[in-house]
């Protein structure tokens, strides 16, 4: 692909969708549970001396406490779900668009010469990722002799990292995530300031708005797209794939998040008018809202569906010894 162009990529579509929604769902909880630097979540100190539940949050983060996090759960979570659905066989095309790309840009066949694959959050923010700088030391794209862990002294908050192992040499490819503001990907200044020597790629989530004269005409927009391209900066050439807001997988997120938003404000006890697709994993949500949230996020996880490549899979849940888990 020439670099000044854009390419069209065509994920598939799920079939499961008891597994496509227990990823989106999941994706949220986690974010609950893993980050550190939002307002409220399980890494909060008022969490510290109570059992980790669903319920237990709600009543120590206070009355309608999800309002204040939203958008910092859509941006957040985008980092986790994406972990789940490059990991996938839906979204495998997106994944392998990414490294093929960066493989001719490096002119190395890093998927050929690779056995395993894992998509990873990386950055320090997350509780997870702190702990994957840690335990991983792989060789850097791009840079002779340079591990993730020396990176990750210049590059704290890497979002994601594509973990490729092969026979001889495994390979980090560290790249950048914008749930709310994906058309920064695209400045060469947003590179610069990340210190985006380190990176290799980017995916964000870029807006889309009907234009009023398109609405009161009855116009369609044209369908939601996910594309790539090649960004050119002062700090070297950035992939970037951005989803249209309007994307199933980016709408559906958000979608289930106004969810959680409820669950959150109004107790697991309430009922609203849920589209029918979503009971089972709902229902699963509400029957362990007393229970351990990693005993949840352990069970929802179980539910989901990895590509046969992706065997080093995402972060790591802490371990427990016995899941509890009631369905």
């Amino acid at each position: 692909m020439e670099k000044n162009t854009l390419e069209i990529i065509k994920p598939a579509v799920f079939v499961d969708m008891n597994s496509y929604w227990a990823m989106h769902f999941c994706s949220i909880l986690e974010t609950l549970y893993d980050q550190k630097t939002i307002e409220h979540g399980f890494q909060k100190s008022y969490m510290g001396d109570v059992f980790p539940s669903l319920r237990n949050l709600t009543s120590r983060a206070g009355f309608a406490f999800f309002n204040s996090i939203k958008m910092s759960v859509q941006n957040f979570g985008l980092q986790s779900l994406l972990c789940h659905y490059l990991t996938s066989a839906e979204g495998w095309p997106v994944f392998s668009n990414i490294m093929v790309n960066i493989s001719n840009n490096y002119n190395y066949d890093f998927m050929g010469l690779s056995t395993q694959y894992g998509v990873f959050i990386s950055g320090k923010d997350f509780q997870s990722g702190s702990k994957f700088i840690s335990d991983n030391n792989p060789e850097l794209l791009g840079y002779n002799s340079m591990t993730h862990a020396e990176a990750a002294e210049k590059v704290a908050y890497a979002d994601l990292c594509f973990l490729l192992r092969g026979e001889e040499r495994n390979f980090a490819v560290l790249g950048e995530v914008e749930g709310n503001h994906g058309q920064q990907l695209v400045s060469g200044g947003y590179w610069e300031k990340k210190n985006g020597l380190y990176y290799s790629f980017g995916i964000g989530v870029r807006r889309r708005n009907q234009d009023l004269s398109q609405a009161l005409s009855g116009q369609q927009k044209n369908p939601p797209v996910i594309t790539g391209g090649w960004v050119n900066t002062s700090v070297g050439n950035k992939y970037v794939v951005m989803i249209d807001s309007d994307h199933s997988v980016v709408q559906d997120f958000y979608n289930a998040v106004g969810t959680i938003q409820l669950f959150m404000t109004m107790g697991a006890d309430q009922r609203a008018n849920y589209d029918p697709m979503l009971y089972p994993i709902l229902n699963v949500i509400k029957q362990n809202w007393d229970g351990h949230i990693l005993d949840l996020l352990q069970y929802l996880r179980g539910m989901l569906k990895s590509n046969e490549a992706a065997t080093l899979g995402v972060n790591p849940l802490p371990a427990k010894v016995v899941p509890s888990i009631m369905v």
